[in-house]
């Protein structure tokens, strides 16, 4: 682009007469957008991180309620299973007896 605006002309007509002037506004057009493009780019990636934080949080808060809960659970699993066999180990013991 700059080869093309600052290359030398002996045409100096009306067209070309700010050729220079055009060339360099043209840079300074490319230069800010260049830093916006960073600056956009940044910022989606800080964005991004922060929604990705986010989801690691909540995905630790459930896995802290799953655990507490499959841990009520077991317990009355456990009763459970220890308790279904109630009448087989009485007559058991009335047995040893």
């Amino acid at each position: 682009m700059s080869i093309h605006y600052f290359e030398d002309l002996d045409d100096t007509s009306k067209n070309n007469y700010n050729k220079n002037a055009d060339g360099a506004i043209d840079m300074i057009i490319l230069m800010c957008s260049i830093i916006l493009f960073s600056y956009l780019m940044v910022d989606y990636i800080k964005n991004e991180i922060m929604e990705i934080k986010s989801q690691i949080f909540n995905l630790g808060q459930v896995q802290t309620q799953t655990i507490v809960k499959v841990n009520a659970n077991s317990e009355q699993i456990n009763f459970i299973s220890n308790n279904i066999d109630l009448p087989v180990k009485e007559r058991e013991i009335l047995e040893q007896n």
